[in-house]
């Protein structure tokens, strides 16, 4: 019986070993990937390597960061990069380059608001970062000013987003409209309500359903 038990312990001790090195293995290989020349398998290697844990894998951070911080590299791949870094736990340059990123008015609209949810678990805990979503609530972007008004909103609820949200139901993007009244949805006021039905009104069939939709749903 108890040799029985030290076999099945040194069968599962080997699995264990062999499992980490074929993972260890697979990250590696991803961070050859990043060096490719096709643009698609760097961003699908950023992406993969996302699914791993790397917190023991230092080489593997190192190697996004160095995509992050490449100026040649392609935007979102950059943000991508960052992102895992960061999730990774282990990362501050990757942290200082999504909080670059994030001021630069000059990015693209949507990696900007990315970002944000990149960062909204740091800010539950940086009044730094708290304090620069703030601000950005009346950025010159309508989908950086949705995304940190519903961040901000969900890190401090003493917060009132519904002027900012209001603004947003302006603009002529359906997009960034249907954002609006989603977040509308989730903040039970009365003012955000009355905003739920100006909203059922909009000139896009797409926003007046989901403005409906929000004031059955809507606290």
């Amino acid at each position: 019986m108890l040799i029985t038990i030290v076999v099945v312990a040194l069968v599962l001790a080997v699995a264990v070993s062999l499992l980490r090195s074929l993972r260890r293995s697979v990250v590696a290989h991803l961070v050859e990937e990043l060096e490719h020349e096709d643009l698609h398998r760097r961003g699908t290697a950023v992406v993969e390597l996302g699914r791993f844990e790397l917190t023991d894998k230092p080489f593997a951070v190192a190697a996004l960061l160095r995509v992050a911080l490449d100026p040649a590299e392609r935007p979102d791949i950059r943000v991508a990069a960052a992102v895992t870094s960061v999730q990774a736990g282990t990362s501050e340059e990757g942290r200082a380059f999504l909080l670059s990123a994030l001021g630069d008015e000059a990015q693209d609209p949507a990696l900007r608001a990315r970002i944000v949810g990149a960062l909204a678990p740091i800010a539950g805990h940086s009044q730094a970062v708290l304090g620069l979503f703030r601000g950005l609530t009346d950025d010159p972007q309508p989908k950086v000013r949705l995304a940190t008004a519903f961040e901000v909103h969900q890190l401090d609820p003493s917060w009132d987003p519904v002027p900012t949200l209001e603004q947003l139901l302006e603009e002529p993007d359906d997009e960034v409209r249907i954002g609006a009244v989603q977040a509308l949805t989730g903040v039970g006021t009365p003012a955000a309500r009355a905003a739920l039905k100006r909203a059922a009104d909009d000139r896009s069939e797409a926003v007046r359903h989901v403005a409906a939709m929000g004031l059955v749903a809507a606290p």
